[in-house]
């Protein structure tokens, strides 16, 4: 990798964001299989705004390793630069919790921020996790890695 490569990322999307996408087209489908007025115009309009903000969601996540970072955008909500040398920890972790990550099963990254007084947290879902978590190894500290010799990580 040269210097000014970036590896990228796209996120994996769990059952959860599937389904959330489903109901709206399902919706749509009914309106067009029914008839426009079996099904109230205000039903189809918001299914079609909860699609467009899923896509919308789903594309607009990614995340890059940077030559000395990490860089994650999660649409148009958030975006971290972390710097490798500020990792303290990566682990996987199973969570529902608002996030980044568009899985249940995610990267849990901590890193240390001199702007704040506690350690920050951000969780991500990597398609290719193999591939991801074996780049970040080789870019962060192993003690930020100790956490998964004791079985409870990566």
């Amino acid at each position: 990798m040269s210097n000014m490569t970036a590896w990228r990322f796209r996120p994996r999307v769990g059952g959860f964001y599937v389904a959330l996408g489903i109901i709206p087209m399902l919706a749509v489908v009914a309106a067009f299989g029914m008839g426009w007025r079996a099904v109230p115009l205000a039903l189809v309009a918001v299914a079609v705004v909860v699609l467009l903000a899923l896509s919308g969601l789903v594309l607009g996540t990614w995340y890059a390793l940077r030559e000395h970072d990490l860089y994650v955008r999660f649409a148009v909500f958030f975006r971290v630069t972390i710097p490798y040398a500020d990792i303290t920890s990566v682990r996987i972790v199973d969570s529902v919790q608002a996030s980044s990550a568009l899985d249940r099963r995610r990267v849990r990254i901590e890193w240390r921020d001199a702007a704040v007084p506690w350690e920050r947290v951000c969780d991500v879902s990597p398609a290719d996790r193999e591939r991801f978590l074996a780049l970040l190894k080789s870019r962060v500290s192993p003690q930020a890695w100790a956490l998964t010799a004791a079985g409870r990580g990566v």
